[in-house]
């Protein structure tokens, strides 16, 4: 089993691309956390509901207003944080189109077929 995941990440490197991009949103949420506790003084819950509103472009009012500083920040959090999903977002299109991916559908139904 470990064969077929290890064959199938070195020929498609679209997941190792998605996996890279998923750490990397994880590392923009610590740090806009840590980053509004710092800067705003905020709780570290109402920093992660900030970056969390922020990044996913939800906009809920803020927890409280913020300095040009926060902003700032915020904006940047913004920024890094759309851009990262939109990566997501492509790479995974491109996983789902890919010709593996199909070959691999393809041969669980088959696995399926056999064993019914």
């Amino acid at each position: 089993m470990n064969n077929k995941l290890y064959s199938a990440v070195v020929e498609n490197p679209a997941l190792i691309r998605i996996s890279i991009a998923s750490l990397v949103m994880i590392v923009i949420f610590i740090i806009g956390t840590i980053g509004y506790h710092f800067i705003e003084n905020m709780q570290f819950f109402d920093g992660l509901y900030m970056t969390f509103i922020t990044i996913s472009t939800i906009g809920f009012t803020e927890i409280k207003s913020l300095s040009i500083e926060g902003r700032l920040f915020t904006m940047g959090i913004f920024i890094f944080g759309t851009c990262v999903m939109s990566y997501i977002a492509s790479q995974t299109l491109l996983l789902s189109g890919s010709e593996l991916f199909i070959q691999c559908a393809m041969q669980k139904k088959l696995e399926n077929l056999e064993t019914n």
